[in-house]
């Protein structure tokens, strides 16, 4: 899958984070296994340093 840059259209690179796991969950709610969701993949563009980051469960947002 090639992935845009969605600020200059250059080709982003998929990289990795360094201090893994990072979580996240919705603001309001209280963080624990049933609502947090890994960050993976993550994108970086070679020329404008914007970063792309996905949540690996997604379907923890509805």
């Amino acid at each position: 899958m090639e992935n845009n840059c969605s600020k200059c259209n250059t080709v982003m690179v998929e990289a990795s984070l360094d201090s893994f796991p990072f979580r996240i969950y919705k603001a309001e709610e209280k963080p624990n296994a049933q609502t947090m969701s890994a960050i993976s993949p993550c994108y970086v563009c070679p020329s404008c340093g914007f970063i792309e980051l996905y949540a690996k469960e997604p379907n923890k947002f509805k």
